[in-house]
């Protein structure tokens, strides 16, 4: 559709630019009709300043007729060639705002969001035409406006005017904030002077200055150089209101605006610079730059060093002027580097492990070259005491559960080395099935959590079994940092409920259910289990309820996978208030009855966990799963966590 709207454009524009050799209205002598268009059509009219549109007259029988433009417009003389970039030649008649050609090009010189261009013609007799204005997303329909003549002085008038939106070029400007907010007059400054680690808000101001709108904003502070292709970013920013750090570097720095505005389908994109002027002078921070707080040895082995700023990347290796004294002999340093993760701290390597009991000290002599991002100099230190990382048993921490595919699932409190995985992993572990101590056939770690490791065994385990896990603090798995598993002994473990419905039986998503039946009034509902509030489930449950006569359907909106041969049992938990007097209720797997689930005796106005039905499935495939009380009495009853799983009993 806009590819048709633009051909229709460019054809309109053809013929205005074809006919605008026509210098004298000629009163047309055929039947009495209005109409009229322009190649911004009659919808939404927007257009570039110093871009011009063309106005057709399109009317029959008008015994006069003028169009009308703003004095900051003008009148062109075509044909004007696609190529052109200077309209300003093809200006005629400067001044004049009013034609009686039937075609108008019009050249907007200022920009101006409600710039006025009007058709008026005269006619003997009565007419009107229907514009279609554009469109209303919220009807979904065109908008329509049925323009009419009116009687004026014996002759019948129509007078029409278009409102078009002339968008400005773009005026970047912006301002300039201490940290604080205050506003810095940098119009009137030659430079700003700041120390390392200064802020400022910049704050863009382009679609203040005229009515261009700007879409988005890039700050750039750069480096001063004599080839523009040799500047280094300092900082780049694409927020309207940016804070900006003077924090890579120390030296003198110039900053540029560039306000964008993206192309739409009328209206062109524009994009102008704004070098901003004045210079930002940062110089260093007068403290020194020292070593501060703990030295500590990591888990891995390596000392870490805090410094107090960032470190400045470093270039030859610093080995020489440091020195590590284990128990007060000097060790072998292989590295010295920047930290990967923290700028302000350097990460010391020795060739060999430093032990729990070792007395550790370190000391740079200030020679290394090492120094800040604003260049200041790391000051030397002597015999800092660097704490030893104390290795820590491998704690089990949280619940063990058993997975659907049989793995055991047992979480720790650190992450583990995978490095030390080599070897009988196994070792150390007992997994007691109903008693008896069975076979593993691997240990490893799991592959979304480093806490967590995976027990296989070598024999099928069933839903039924109760499983323990211990371990007895022996065998070569570490954690990072070379702490063993510390000892445990009998820790249970939650068996997967195998359930078929994947936990739509909690009722928590009530678009996983709904109530099929038609009969009467009856109906299902989903409320919170404040009432009755002995329900332990904080999520949603299913309300049954119908009056004397009726069945609700309680009816899953998915279906599930059933095996024929299979044995299946289904489960819930159910609360039946007192009013209810139905006596029994129909579970259903697609149109297969299984046997009913039988109210009489049951307890009332409390929760209970029940078993609906044990069934061996018919067929196989996908079926969706139904719950019916029936006729005669009335039905009210809450239920939860339906869950149907195949029955599974240990050979």
């Amino acid at each position: 559709m806009k590819n048709i709207k633009n051909l229709f454009k460019v054809i309109l524009l053809l013929f205005i630019v074809s006919s605008c050799d026509d210098d004298e209205f000629v009163p047309p002598n055929e039947f009495v009709d209005v109409a009229f268009t322009s190649s911004l059509g009659l919808g939404a009219k927007e257009v570039d300043v110093n871009d011009y549109s063309g106005f057709l007259d399109l009317s029959s029988g008008a015994t006069y007729h003028e169009w009308r433009i703003p004095k900051t417009a003008f009148f062109l003389k075509g044909p004007i060639p696609g190529n052109a970039t200077n309209l300003d030649e093809f200006i005629i008649n400067p001044g004049d705002t009013i034609t009686n050609d039937r075609t108008a090009l019009v050249l907007f010189k200022e920009a101006d969001s409600v710039a006025k261009i009007t058709i008026y013609n005269e006619f003997d007799e009565y007419t009107e035409f229907i514009l279609n204005t554009g469109f209303d997303p919220v009807a979904g329909s065109t908008i329509i406006d049925t323009t009419r003549t009116e009687l004026i002085n014996g002759k019948w008038v129509y007078e029409y005017t278009l409102t078009i939106d002339v968008y400005d070029t773009i005026v970047p400007d912006m301002a300039i904030r201490d940290i604080d907010g205050n506003p810095i007059d940098y119009r009137n400054l030659s430079s700003i002077d700041l120390k390392f680690n200064d802020k400022l808000i910049f704050e863009d101001l382009s679609e203040t200055t005229n009515n261009a709108r700007p879409t988005s904003t890039r700050w750039r502070v750069h480096t001063i150089e004599d080839n523009e292709d040799d500047e280094i970013n300092i900082f780049n920013g694409t927020t309207k209101i940016d804070t900006i750090t003077f924090n890579k570097q120390i030296g003198s720095f110039r900053g540029k605006l560039t306000s964008n505005r993206d192309r739409t389908e009328t209206i062109k994109a524009d994009s102008e610079i704004f070098d901003i002027p004045v210079v930002f002078n940062v110089t260093a921070l007068d403290e020194s730059f020292t070593q501060t707080g703990s030295v500590e040895e990591l888990p891995d082995g390596t000392i870490q060093v805090p410094l107090s700023s960032i470190v400045a990347d470093i270039g030859s290796s610093p080995v020489a002027s440091f020195t590590v004294n284990v128990n007060g002999s000097p060790a072998t340093i292989n590295s010295v580097i920047k930290s990967n993760t923290a700028g302000n701290t350097l990460i010391v390597t020795l060739e060999t492990d430093i032990q729990e009991t070792d007395v550790v000290t370190i000391s740079y002599d200030g020679n290394g070259g090492l120094q800040s991002l604003d260049e200041r100099p790391l000051q030397a230190f002597s015999n800092v005491a660097v704490a030893n990382y104390i290795v820590t048993p491998v704690i089990q921490t949280g619940t063990i559960i058993e997975l659907r595919d049989e793995t055991i699932q047992v979480p720790f409190d650190v992450d583990f080395d995978p490095d030390t995985f080599t070897g009988d992993t196994t070792q150390g572990f007992e997994v007691l099935v109903n008693g008896i101590s069975f076979s593993i056939a691997s240990v490893s770690i799991d592959n979304t959590d480093n806490k967590v490791l995976n027990i296989n065994l070598t024999d099928p385990i069933y839903r039924p079994d109760v499983i323990t896990v211990g371990h007895d603090g022996s065998g070569d798995i570490r954690a990072i940092g070379g702490g063993a598993i510390g000892a445990f002994t009998g820790v249970p473990v939650i068996m997967d409920n195998g359930d078929i419905l994947n936990g739509d039986g909690s009722f928590d998503d009530s678009s996983k259910w709904n109530n099929n039946s038609g009969n009467g009034t009856s109906s299902i509902t989903f409320p919170n289990p404040a009432v009755p509030a002995n329900n332990p489930d904080t999520g949603a449950v299913a309300f049954v309820e119908a009056p004397d006569g009726n069945k609700p359907d309680l009816r899953s909106s998915g279906t599930y996978p059933f095996e024929a041969g299979k044995t299946y049992v289904w489960t819930a938990k159910r609360y039946i208030f007192t009013a209810h007097t139905t006596t029994f209720a129909k579970p259903y797997i697609a149109s297969d009855q299984l046997p009913n689930d039988d109210y009489v005796g049951e307890a009332r106005e409390v929760w209970e966990d029940i078993q609906i039905a044990e069934f061996v499935q018919s067929t196989t495939g996908n079926f969706i799963v139904r719950y019916q009380p029936v006729p005669a009495g009335v039905s009210r009853v809450y239920y939860d966590d339906f869950i149907i799983a195949e029955k599974e009993v240990r050979p």
